[in-house]
């Protein structure tokens, strides 16, 4: 295992990786020939968000997985907002060179690391060959705010909260923009897709999965859903429908 940081256009990245080759060290990386596997934390959340999936040993047998703290989040800039999905997308996606791994890559996003998954996976076909996107919030008419999105942005308020709650809330007060910003895009994506949805999920309701589903028009995409899942996936011992999905898309 070993911790990394890379510099993008005045932001510092954290990145975390597993796998085949990594060892300790910030300067060291994995096995150059290895398949990557790159995995998106949705919000509030860090790259411990996957830990689960990071110590699969049937996965780190098998690739390099790297786990990066999104822009605002864990050591990557902490408590400073970037709302914009196709921001994060270009500064996340610069972790693979950084890295030094092979193209193209699987990448795993759980809820809104999901949308910028997909986001990349549309501006950076090269780049991603699998996607798995794990109760993806995408639908701009099924997404979920609640009553105190609003109180939050309140300057005094907004400065007492944590910076990973800040950030969240900058993202979620935004999501209903950028997620219309995205659904033309979708379509532009190419990549192999695996949906997974708990019908149980009271944050992003599983209508997200059916649009996601819809959208992708131009992508091979299967669906699976979920009847005793909730949102949580990466979190429980359900994070094993993840390593299967990424599985089927390394074999």
């Amino acid at each position: 295992m070993s911790v990394s940081y890379y510099d993008y256009d005045g932001w510092r990245i954290r990145y975390l990786e597993t796998g085949r080759g990594a060892t300790e060290g910030e300067s060291r990386h994995g096995d150059a020939d290895a398949p990557v596997v790159l995995l998106v934390h949705g919000a509030p959340g860090n790259l411990d968000a996957f830990k689960r999936t990071l110590n699969d040993p049937a996965l780190t047998a098998r690739a390099r997985l790297i786990s990066v703290d999104r822009p605002g989040y864990g050591s990557s800039g902490y408590g400073r907002p970037e709302t914009s999905v196709s921001r994060q997308a270009e500064i996340i996606a610069q972790v693979v060179g950084a890295a030094g791994g092979r193209r193209p890559v699987v990448v795993v996003g759980h809820s809104y690391g999901a949308t910028i998954a997909a986001r990349m996976a549309a501006d950076y076909p090269e780049l991603v060959g699998g996607l798995v996107l794990v109760s993806p919030a995408v639908d701009p008419n099924h997404e979920v705010l609640f009553f105190f999105n609003s109180w939050l942005e309140w300057k005094p308020l907004n400065r007492a909260v944590p910076g990973s709650i800040r950030v969240a809330n900058a993202e979620k007060v935004m999501h209903v923009a950028e997620l219309e910003l995205l659904k033309p895009v979708l379509e532009l994506v190419t990549a192999r897709t695996i949906i997974l949805h708990g019908t149980r999920d009271r944050l992003v309701p599983v209508e997200n999965a059916g649009f996601a589903h819809r959208m992708l028009k131009n992508a091979p995409v299967e669906l699976r859903l979920y009847r005793r899942m909730g949102h949580l996936i990466p979190f429980t011992q359900n994070h094993r429908v993840i390593t299967e999905a990424i599985m089927d898309l390394l074999s």
